[in-house]
């Protein structure tokens, strides 16, 4: 059995059409044959089963006994730190050496060494957790955050505490300090002495968020692009075949067919808030003003973030970057519970389509795709319940993950985003006591001073999402589902089937189970573990992770609404996978015949998908992205 997918991309987003929901929906499952997608079928805990969390942060203190239920029993992964460049950065000391202003806000590279050496040797001190729990953090994450280590006006807290405040001018100077820091804080592997390099360097986290914005990030698209290049140039030049993937553009906005979706400084504020006494320096002044005079006459405009932000991105960095890196959130509202505004679903299939399509149209080949930040963004200022804001996530992981396992040779590292306790983000009263706490994280506490190390921390649901996922692994095998709004995968792990199903739906829905191929092999036990909101529980429901144990394989199974089941099949033999469903992508060429920004408007479309390989058995998907009225999309998906 082959199985081809076309892709038509028009520069757009859908979403999904789907019938009304239907009281069955019939789920097929062929145990026997292989789901190969770019030569990848396999599930890869490793890539996706990973908590927003370094070995060595400091949340764990204290914790032990939750570390050791997260890794060893639940099998999760380490997976990124930001946080650990920031205050290094800050506390570098400027190179006293150099008197010109303002080459002399400039790193001490010596100094950085030094400290690198001594950074090596505190983390030699994680003693057995390091030998326990190390080569679960190998393929980690790393990166930067905006403040400080790009460009800043700031002179806050951020800058140099060690030694005279300093803070970097020009990108070339926050280029050199990562080169350094990724050749002297790091060791090549985990036998040599320190704290081992990531696999993944993000360049900078979220700037799209912070630049011009009265944030003090004064900066333009043009030097966030010329830093991303010197990143990779100079890192790659030092280290070599030492050097870790590097990637970007971590945009904060996803919302490819909008205007900018904040709001930034136009040139006649910043040069009015610049005349004295508030412009510390000549250069402060012309970094501000030059900032200002970039291409900004088109933020109002259809598309800015795919035109300006995302394509820029990918005509500036793409063939410099070894990964493209994205995040993605719902924003669901309160107090009515409501949608918000949603990427689930047909939006995260566009965005991951357009990057895909975009970059083979301008490269001739697929790049990677971390998704290192997924989730739902929760209001603080509402006073939600815990246990909302825990659902609002769960159900978001492993919608959005099953989306992630449609693409295992495309996107190849994924994180849901919950910090361990994030006391980061709290907000707090002038004696240090928490008035609101971060709203997402795994772990939380009762005490008023999160700082207190008496205060007791418990898990929070989200403990649940990796309880639901612990024993998923092994090979993807052939599924499908008779309705867009369920989603269906299956994996083969020697004698055991695990089967997910997941739902969009707000309704129940009963799913028919088909089993396919070879049933010579008797099924020993059933067991599911399905994750739901309860209503009756709360003020407005509550996670239940329920276990049920079957007596043999089940010829259905009820679906609670946007809920997710895992069925695990215990067979007596190990099961024989002897066929292979070879998934492949053909990518249309441009709908504007390769001018312009590829889209079209109001017109008949006409584009070709050649060189298209045809089986003789198989089935095929045509997937057409197109925006609708302006704030929602469609997609055309037609299958025989």
């Amino acid at each position: 059995m082959i199985k081809k997918t076309l892709l038509l991309l028009a520069a757009s987003l859908w979403g999904l059409f789907t019938a009304a929901a239907q009281q069955q929906v019939n789920v097929d499952i062929n145990f026997n044959i292989r789901h190969s997608v770019g030569g990848v079928s396999d599930f890869g805990r490793e890539r996706h089963i990973t908590v927003h969390s370094s070995l060595g942060e400091p949340d764990w203190k204290g914790q032990r006994d939750k570390m050791e239920y997260l890794m060893n029993d639940l099998d999760v992964y380490f997976g990124r730190d930001n946080g650990s460049s920031t205050w290094k950065f800050a506390s570098t000391i400027r190179d006293t050496s150099i008197t010109t202003f303002p080459q002399s806000f400039y790193p001490d590279m010596n100094m950085m060494a030094d400290f690198g050496n001594w950074c090596k040797d505190q983390y030699e001190l994680l003693d057995d957790w390091r030998l326990q729990f190390e080569p679960r953090a190998r393929q980690m994450i790393c990166g930067t955050n905006p403040h400080p280590t790009y460009p800043t006006l700031s002179w806050g807290d951020n800058c140099g505490k060690a030694g005279d405040y300093w803070r970097p001018m020009y990108v070339e100077t926050s280029a050199d300090w990562v080169t350094q820091y990724l050749d002297k804080f790091f060791v090549d592997n985990a036998s040599g002495h320190g704290e081992p390099r990531p696999m993944y360097w993000e360049v900078v986290n979220e700037i799209d968020m912070v630049y011009m914005t009265g944030q003090s990030v004064q900066t333009k698209l043009e030097d966030i692009f010329k830093y991303h290049n010197l990143v990779a140039n100079q890192v790659r030049q030092r280290l070599g075949s030492r050097a870790p993937k590097i990637g970007g553009m971590t945009w904060g906005q996803h919302d490819l067919h909008k205007t900018d979706g904040l709001g930034r400084f136009d040139c006649t504020p910043i040069s009015t808030y610049l005349q004295p006494p508030f412009n510390y320096d000549p250069i402060t002044a012309q970094i501000w003003n030059d900032a200002c005079n970039t291409q900004y006459t088109n933020r109002s405009s259809s598309w800015f973030q795919w035109d300006a932000q995302w394509k820029g991105f990918i005509d500036a960095c793409g063939a410099n970057m070894d990964f493209y890196s994205i995040h993605l959130y719902d924003w669901p509202t309160w107090p009515d519970g409501g949608d918000g505004y949603m990427r689930t679903g047909g939006h995260v299939e566009a965005i991951l389509d357009m990057v895909d399509w975009y970059q083979h149209y301008k490269y001739g080949s697929q790049k990677p795709i971390v998704i290192s930040e997924y989730g739902a963004i929760v209001d603080q200022s509402k006073d939600m319940p815990e246990k909302f804001e825990d659902w609002a996530n769960l159900k978001v992981f492993s919608q959005m993950l099953m989306q992630f396992l449609e693409r295992p040779d495309l996107v190849v590292k994924s994180m849901p985003f919950a910090p361990v306790k994030a006391t980061w983000g709290d907000y707090r009263d002038a004696n240090g006591n928490v008035t609101a706490r971060y709203p997402i994280t795994l772990m939380n506490t009762k005490a008023a001073n999160t700082n207190d190390t008496t205060a007791v921390w418990y898990w929070r649901d989200i403990i649940k999402w990796y309880e639901l996922w612990s024993e998923v692994d092994g090979t993807r095998v052939d599924t499908k589902a008779h309705d867009r709004d369920v989603q269906v995968d299956c994996y083969i792990d020697g004698k055991v089937a695990y089967l997910i199903l997941n739902s969009l739906d707000k309704s129940a829905l009963t799913l028919k189970l088909n089993y396919f191929e070879d049933f010579s092999n008797p099924i020993k036990s059933v067991s599911s573990k399905q994750l739901y909101l309860d209503l009756s529980l709360g003020t407005k429901g509550e996670p239940v992770l329920k276990q049920t144990t079957y007596t043999s394989a089940p010829a259905s199974v009820v679906l609670n609404p946007q809920a997710t089941i895992i069925l695990k099949y215990e067979f007596q033999n190990a099961v024989t996978i002897n066929q292979t469903s070879v998934e492949k992508k053909f990518y249309s060429g441009s709908l504007t015949g390769g001018t312009g920004n590829h889209r079209v408007a109001g017109t008949a479309l006409t584009a070709a998908v050649n060189n298209v390989q045809v089986p003789a058995i198989g089935e095929a998907t045509l997937r057409i992205c197109g925006s609708f009225i302006k704030d929602w999309a469609f997609n055309v998906d037609s299958r025989n």
